[in-house]
């Protein structure tokens, strides 16, 4: 099978184009790579991970007290998507499903 393969037209091309393809990316890869620095105003990586973080902990926290209401156990049925949101924040998004 893997010689026929090979032998198919779409095959033939690709490993015609590979030692350029190869040639090609190791040529790249020699290139210096620059760094690039973050736009002034724009919060760095590690303050965005950190908020990033903070915002996955408020995530779980609302979506744990909206799973313990009584209120909401009508709704919270297997199949639902459930949706959170106030007046102009989406809060959560809550998708139950059956674990078999």
């Amino acid at each position: 099978v893997e010689d026929m393969l090979k032998r198919s037209f779409a095959e033939f091309h690709a490993q015609k184009n590979l030692p350029e393809k190869e040639k090609l990316l190791l040529q790249m890869l020699r290139q210096p790579t620059k760094t690039i620095d973050c736009i002034k105003g724009e919060p760095s990586i590690e303050e965005y991970y950190e908020m990033a973080l903070e915002a996955e902990a408020h995530r779980e926290s609302i979506t744990e007290a909206i799973m313990q209401l009584p209120s909401t156990q009508q709704f919270l049925m297997p199949g639902r998507l459930v949706v959170v949101k106030s007046e102009s924040f989406l809060l959560a998004v809550i998708f139950i499903y059956i674990v078999a």
